[in-house]
């Protein structure tokens, strides 16, 4: 039995067996539509581990990092308006870490106060979902 006559039982035996449970076969054409929107979920923005979307136009490259010679506790801080998102860089570990939904308000705060390390600490850090970058 070549191939295309296996290939043909096989899917006259499925499509009796959809009938027999009292589902419909699907046409080819839906199925391959159906494919087409589960790939495009995987197009999504990236959520972060709180189930927060990361919006599409985020991109850490875009993200102007400022060095902070004054801070004991971060090298850098840089802050995306667009998606208000924070990046940290911490000076003892060198780990980089994304807090998303931070308003500009509280960047600003942030890189003007007099202690970033404390400042953080009571204001940033556990309130704002994060994602470690590197």
């Amino acid at each position: 039995m070549n191939s295309r006559v296996l290939s043909l039982l096989v899917i006259i035996a499925l499509a009796i067996s959809l009938g027999a449970c009292g589902k419909e076969a699907t046409p080819v054409r839906q199925t391959e539509q159906k494919t087409a929107e589960i790939q495009a979920d995987y197009s999504l923005p990236k959520t972060t581990s709180a189930g927060t979307p990361i919006n599409y136009s985020f991109d850490l490259g875009n993200v102007d990092m400022e060095d902070t010679p004054d801070s004991s506790c971060f090298s850098e801080i840089g802050y995306d308006e667009q998606n208000e998102v924070l990046v940290v860089v911490f000076r003892d570990s060198g780990s980089m870490y994304a807090y998303y939904d931070v308003p500009e308000g509280v960047w600003d705060d942030l890189y003007f106060a007099s202690s970033m390390g404390s400042y953080y600490n009571k204001n940033i850090k556990g309130q704002y979902d994060c994602e470690k970058i590197e």
